[in-house]
């Protein structure tokens, strides 16, 4: 009498397996789908932002690898001054940052390359950053790859990240965002932008910003928007 409830049991599990692989397949299927549309239409943002969606809303299902070259291919196709982080459904703040990327004499510069990245609304990269007790910076789940206009500008929508779940040397690190900028003729540039009504910017990282040159974004908390503005200079 034992046997139909094993055989059931086994059925159940097969068909759950069953379901699960075409479900994996099924993302699989529309990453590739999403990535081949990007790539036969390179001018159209809305293809470039579904497939960002695709990897950041199935971050866990793709191997290390496979975030690696995706994020490549968006690297590749971002051309655009303006891009979005967050994907619908994010949790956090959302905040907007303009910003203008020049030489020393204040010449705009153009086509100048931005890998912005940061840490999500609960301090972390990635979701693996809590199990692996690391900061998975070079693979964040929120990024985005642009360049500036002809007037060298640039806007960034995404959300108020938080600082990291742990401390510095007894300190607690600064919320901040990255961007790090290239243009042809200059000097690349690492910044790390924080935020002027952070809590944990005491005296010490206020120091710390200055010295490395990092802009402290003062947010218009006032607006619904929240929008920070941010000029940034390089050399050849």
């Amino acid at each position: 009498m034992k046997a139909p409830s094993i055989f059931l049991t086994i059925l159940i599990s097969l068909n759950f397996l069953s379901c699960s692989a075409q479900n994996s397949n099924s993302v699989f299927d529309k990453i590739a789908h999403a990535e081949q549309v990007l790539k036969q239409q390179p001018k159209n943002q809305q293809a470039w932002q579904q497939l960002y969606a695709l990897i950041n809303d199935n971050y866990t299902k793709l191997t290390a690898a496979e975030r690696t070259r995706l994020r490549k291919v968006l690297e590749q196709y971002g051309i655009w001054s303006t891009g979005t982080t967050y994907t619908a459904g994010e949790p956090g703040t959302k905040i907007i940052i303009k910003g203008h990327v020049a030489n020393a004499q204040g010449k705009p510069i153009a086509n100048a390359s931005l890998h912005i990245f940061q840490t999500d609304s609960r301090g972390y990269y990635t979701p693996l950053d809590s199990i692996e007790k690391k900061m998975g910076e070079p693979d964040a789940r929120l990024f985005c790859f642009l360049k500036t206009d002809s007037n060298g500008n640039f806007e960034i929508h995404t959300i108020r990240p938080a600082s990291y779940p742990g401390q510095y040397n007894g300190r607690t690190i600064p919320q901040h965002i990255h961007n790090n900028i290239t243009a042809q003729g200059y000097n690349n540039k690492n910044l790390q932008m924080v935020f002027d009504d952070d809590p944990a910017m005491n005296d010490y990282w206020r120091k710390w910003a200055a010295d490395n040159g990092f802009p402290i974004l003062k947010l218009n908390n006032a607006s619904p928007q929240r929008t920070a503005t941010v000029e940034i200079k390089l050399v050849p």
